[in-house]
């Protein structure tokens, strides 16, 4: 079994469990406009991804995500895909499609903090107001 780790915007640390569980593993980052543009992505958010990037061991792609991680995975004989779980619809649709064909495995990481209800992904600061609340209470050890 051959793995591709795909790092998304949801994961963006060098710590991240996906790298412990494919050491071995190229990982991508595919950055695609119209992705981020139907999410709704600005300039400055766009930008906080680009240089967070380019401190994490992972090469930058310009595709469409899909086709790119399709592409790349058969580049380097990859059947799976190993990547960060997240509440985010879209990327959850991205790894419905990607089984199509491929292995996809979601690891879960650490909640930076524990929330009562689903989050406003759209929009950061309106996810911080909910989140802020308990972000500075939880030390991240299960209860």
């Amino acid at each position: 079994m051959s793995e591709l780790i795909w790092l998304h915007e949801d994961m963006l640390r060098a710590d991240h469990p996906v790298f412990a569980a494919a050491p071995d593993a190229p990982a991508c980052f595919m950055w695609d406009d119209a992705y981020m543009a139907a999410q709704g992505y600005g300039l400055k958010r766009r930008v906080f991804i680009y240089e967070t990037l380019l401190e994490l061991p992972v090469e930058i792609y310009q595709a469409d995500t899909l086709q790119g991680l399709r592409n790349l995975a058969a580049h380097h004989g990859a059947d799976t895909i190993v990547t960060g779980k997240t509440p985010n619809p879209a990327i959850k649709s991205l790894c419905e499609a990607l089984r199509d064909g491929l292995s996809v495995t979601t690891l879960a990481d650490t909640a930076f903090v524990q929330m009562d209800n689903v989050p406003e992904l759209k929009r950061f600061f309106k996810y911080w107001n909910k989140a802020k609340k308990n972000a500075f209470k939880f030390d991240g050890r299960p209860g």
